[in-house]
């Protein structure tokens, strides 16, 4: 009996183990099945889940719009608008780094720099965007909507360097141009000391006040695409054109009413001078050429001082004895400016764009491709 007993109770013993393992292996399975589930759950006890998308790759839980979002849920943009940046922030999470996607890359890529998402528009159309981040075995991700459109935007100033010499003038006017651009044009000066600045019906002022050089910035931003214009216009201002060392620009200058300057009289003498009286009328001394025609004085000097433009870059660097140049401009430009300087001042200058002749080279009409 005792060799019986302890048979029944080894047996039982094997049974137990039996159904532990069993037990072990449903558990298991369970757990597999249901991993999706159970993540969710520890993410839902943690405040971690809102709209939520769930993988069967690698069984990951996708957290979408809540630690990671974007600054703007939908934003319309053109095809000008070349590495376009959009905004975007994290909370209660530690990530690595970031990566995004569109849904359509024909109609733009992305790429991610500095914490922004930047886009290059290919095509109309419209996209969701998306940048993501994986961490503690979660993968953050944002998405919003994008729409490409054709239309073109820009802020135009009438130019880009000027000079305001004070014994002239202590004032100069700008213009400026919105294309397709709806927003309140903002102006500022780096230093109110020098000059100050406002904006006032499609016309901005600048005063000088005293000589040095300052920025004047205009900025605009677009209540449509919430996307910031700016430029910067460079001002210098002197007390005399003698300063500039005959780089002087005053064609946009406002000259301020000049008090009359003193005639040089001679000096008087005890006695005046009196005329000799003679029996013939003086006669005037022949001219060799028509008498209302100013006799020039001419010299063999005909080249440039100097050539500066309003957008752009000169190609190659200005060199007198260089006669052609390239001028790149960004698609956004549709107007340029040139000024140019003869070397020598018995020199006159004719213009000639587009095959007619003009008299300045000041907001010449731009097209796309070569001009």
């Amino acid at each position: 009996m005792a060799t019986k007993n302890y048979d029944k109770e080894k047996n039982k013993n094997v049974r137990r183990i039996v159904m532990i393992v069993i037990a072990i292996i449903i558990i298991l399975l369970l757990t597999r099945s249901c991993a999706k589930e159970f993540n969710w759950t520890i993410g839902r006890l943690f405040g971690t889940s809102s709209e939520h998308d769930i993988t069967d790759k690698n069984d990951d839980v996708i957290i979408l719009n809540k630690n990671l979002k974007f600054d703007t849920k939908e934003a319309t943009i053109s095809l000008d608008d070349v590495d376009y940046k959009v905004s975007y922030t994290f909370s209660l999470i530690n990530p690595t780094d970031f990566t995004c996607t569109t849904s359509d890359a024909s109609v733009a890529t992305c790429y991610v720099e500095d914490g922004y998402v930047v886009l290059n528009p290919k095509q109309v159309g419209e996209i969701s965007v998306f940048v993501q981040t994986k961490t503690n075995n979660k993968l953050y991700k944002a998405s919003m909507k994008v729409i490409v459109d054709d239309v073109a935007r820009s802020l135009n100033l009438s130019s880009r360097n000027g000079t305001i010499v004070l014994s002239k003038t202590n004032k100069k006017i700008l213009t400026y141009n919105l294309n397709n651009i709806d927003g309140d044009v903002i102006v500022s000066s780096s230093d109110e000391s020098l000059a100050t600045v406002t904006v006032k019906n499609g016309v901005i002022t600048v005063i000088g006040k005293k000589t040095g050089n300052c920025k004047i910035t205009v900025s605009v931003i677009d209540k449509n695409t919430n996307k910031m214009f700016k430029i910067v216009y460079n001002l210098k201002i002197v007390a005399d054109v003698e300063d500039l060392g005959g780089n002087y620009d005053g064609s946009v200058d406002v000259p301020i009413t000049p008090s009359p300057k003193p005639t040089t009289t001679p000096v008087p003498t005890d006695k005046p001078v009196e005329p000799t009286p003679t029996d013939e009328p003086v006669k005037p001394t022949p001219t060799p050429s028509d008498p209302d025609e100013p006799t020039i004085e001419k010299d063999n000097n005909n080249y440039l001082n100097s050539i500066k433009i309003s957008d752009g870059v000169l190609s190659p660097e200005f060199n007198k004895n260089i006669f052609n140049y390239n001028v790149n401009v960004e698609n956004n430009i549709n107007k340029i400016s040139v000024n140019i300087k003869k070397d020598s001042n018995k020199a006159t200058i004719k213009y000639i764009f587009n095959n007619k002749v003009v008299k300045s080279l000041n907001d010449l009409s731009l097209n796309v491709g070569d001009n």
